[in-house]
């Protein structure tokens, strides 16, 4: 049920959202910075999408 369309797509969008904010304030707090790379590669991996399932399809999978 929380992978349902209806629930995940507002989610990503709002994680959409705050990996744009994360990276704009990155490019104006630290654009030169030695870890620019690492905090870049944190963000994705903190606000990555979640992949929406077919409620019938994963009840009949348990």
């Amino acid at each position: 049920m929380m992978l349902a369309p209806e629930i995940v797509r507002p989610y990503n969008l709002f994680l959409t959202e705050l990996n744009d904010r994360a990276h704009a304030l990155l490019n104006t707090l630290a654009p030169a910075s030695p870890f620019t790379d690492c905090l870049r590669a944190r963000i994705e991996a903190e606000t990555r999408l979640l992949e929406p399932r077919d409620t019938a399809t994963a009840a009949s999978v348990r």
